[in-house]
């Protein structure tokens, strides 16, 4: 990750309301509530993901 681009907060915190975690809807056939959750499941990961790198970049840099 030394070679990683230096990660924002700020961009992970935008991320996060674009895409915060999906909620069950009744009136939501289930095929596509699947899908919609798959893709959730998706955006969900790669923030988490920024949130590991960022934090071993404040652990190796200092903070932002």
């Amino acid at each position: 990750m030394k070679n990683f681009p230096r990660i924002d907060p700020k961009l992970i915190e935008e991320l996060e309301k674009m895409y915060p975690p999906i909620q069950f809807d009744p009136d939501v056939p289930t095929e596509q509530f699947i899908k919609m959750l798959a893709q959730n499941a998706g955006q969900v990961s790669v923030i988490d993901k920024l949130k590991q790198i960022l934090k071993a970049q404040d652990k190796t840099r200092g903070g932002f």
